[in-house]
């Protein structure tokens, strides 16, 4: 199929772009290359540096004439949506609306990465019927994304899909920019650097490998609806510190902060309805941790 992937350039983007190819499909790729780096898309693909705001964003849809749109371009920043949320809002609604109306012109299927942010305070057990009622700008954009989603979908007769991302990680993941906690993790105990937890490090999360999520994208393809995407495993931070020492054969240095009011303690997600499509997450923390650490060594080693 003609396939275009919305942030193809970032993370999660180009692990699907690579995927996809490999699957046999033509892809093409839209990217502004902010936070994505050219040299994460495959040669096997058209790379269109375009932001999802231009004018000109209808003349490269009308050039890829896409069967479907993954639509994974956002701006991520968590506490940047508490400061700025106009500029949060720009991006993550006003684009995805311009996204949509040229889906919609070319009536492409569509396949939205939403994340847990639209569950707010909600922590463990979660499922897609769980209430959604989110605490920051960035779960508030994804939300009504979704709800766009469902309107273009009863208005135009396009198919959706809408994958919740949990807690995501594995190589390419910046550290700088994305600031997922494995990936600071990994880059703090490569530059001898302590490690900040807020709190005691007791907090669990649901981390999910990118090749995993990919897998799950995947089934976008042939499968509308909402769906969870995580491992139903809770790990704490000094979980992951505790790994963290075996891979890098040196014991962490910690500097615990004080804990953040409010921060949910315990988190995972049910994941039963990805299941029954034939879903499972195949990597472990221990052997996803081990990959991101040594791809990140070998980044900051070239």
């Amino acid at each position: 199929m003609k396939i275009v992937v919305i942030g193809g350039a970032g993370f999660i983007g180009s692990h699907l772009v690579d995927k996809l190819l490999s699957l046999g499909h033509q892809v093409a790729v839209i990217d502004n290359l902010s936070a994505g780096q050219r040299e994460y898309v495959s040669a096997a693909a058209t790379l269109h540096q375009i932001d999802i705001l231009d004018p000109g964003l209808g003349q490269v849809f009308d050039a890829i004439q896409p069967e479907v749109v993954y639509h994974l371009a956002a701006q991520k920043n968590l506490r940047l949506s508490i400061t700025n949320p106009i500029l949060d809002a720009e991006i993550n609604i006003l684009g995805s609306l311009k996204v949509l109306e040229q889906a919609a012109r070319c009536q492409a299927r569509v396949i939205f990465a939403s994340s847990a942010a639209v569950y707010g305070n909600a922590s463990v057990d979660i499922d897609e019927d769980s209430a959604t009622n989110p605490i920051t700008p960035y779960g508030i954009t994804k939300l009504a994304v979704e709800h766009y989603l469902q309107f273009y979908h009863q208005q135009h007769q396009l198919p959706t899909t809408i994958f919740r991302f949990a807690n995501a990680y594995g190589p390419r993941q910046d550290p700088n920019s994305e600031a997922g906690v494995i990936a600071l993790f990994c880059h703090w105990q490569l530059e001898h650097l302590p490690l900040k937890i807020n709190g005691d490090g007791k907090q669990t999360r649901d981390f999910v490998y990118v090749g995993d999520i990919v897998a799950a994208l995947v089934y976008g393809l042939t499968n509308t609806g909402v769906y969870n995407v995580g491992t139903e495993v809770e790990t704490s931070l000094q979980d992951i510190v505790t790994a963290l020492e075996q891979i890098s054969s040196a014991k962490p240095q910690i500097a615990y902060q004080p804990a953040i009011i409010g921060e949910v303690l315990r988190f995972n997600f049910r994941t039963a309805k990805i299941r029954a499509l034939g879903w499972q997450p195949q990597m472990t923390i221990s052997a996803g941790l081990e990959q991101t650490y040594t791809w990140l060594q070998q980044v900051k080693t070239t």
